[in-house]
């Protein structure tokens, strides 16, 4: 997304967009990390390791 669009977006509705928006990529970034430890386990590989947490989120 172009920073113009993303600047429209909050004079238009005083950042509620933006958060939607920031939610649905953390909660995207969630469900590939789950998906990657997934594989990971499959492969007999510790997914431990590659845990991590995204500040103020449980992930």
């Amino acid at each position: 997304m172009g920073i113009e669009f993303l600047m429209r977006l909050h004079a238009e509705n005083g950042g509620g967009e933006l958060q939607r928006i920031g939610n649905a990529m953390i909660d995207l970034a969630h469900q590939q990390l789950r998906l990657t430890q997934l594989f990971l386990a499959r492969s007999e590989l510790r997914p431990q390791f590659f845990e991590f947490r995204l500040k103020g989120r449980g992930i």
